[in-house]
């Protein structure tokens, strides 16, 4: 995928920080776009009080909200009543280059496990969803 251009919003200064993009999109029958989003959450996961830069695994417990520290997923930007389906990352590697003035840096070999996009609960899924990488390199839009 190489780099995408993408919107990364400071939710709370070096607690949760949050980015997200438009991808194309193959594996759901007739959808052609979806979006890509990964929230850093401080003291869940890897981070322990803060989030800072360096290489991160994405792990079991970042494939349900209510437990990532690293949470990475894909939806698709028309999900209704009849494909509720989402793409939660279940391993893959994140390097934080910088988060201070600018959000640098890149996701790599990042695989995802299927969920039900409004609880969050597993689903069982024939479609297998991969990236291979991602770089992304964003201006921040702060929020209060």
């Amino acid at each position: 995928m190489g780099q995408v251009a993408g919107i990364a919003v400071e939710v709370n200064p070096g607690t949760r920080l949050s980015w997200h993009t438009n991808v194309d999109g193959d594996c759901d029958a007739g959808t052609t776009e979806v979006l890509l989003m990964m929230e850093l959450l401080a003291e869940r996961g890897p981070f322990e009080d803060t989030i800072s830069p360096g290489t991160y695994m994405v792990g079991s417990d970042d494939v349900h909200r209510d437990t990532c520290g690293i949470c990475i997923w894909i939806s698709p930007n028309d999900v209704g009543d009849e494909d509720p389906r989402c793409y939660f990352g279940s391993a893959g590697t994140l390097t934080l280059l910088e988060i201070e003035e600018r959000f640098v840096g890149r996701l790599e070999d990042v695989e995802f496990a299927a969920i039900e996009c409004a609880t969050g609960d597993p689903l069982e899924d024939e479609c297998s969803s991969r990236i291979a990488t991602v770089e992304f390199d964003s201006d921040y839009y702060f929020t209060d």
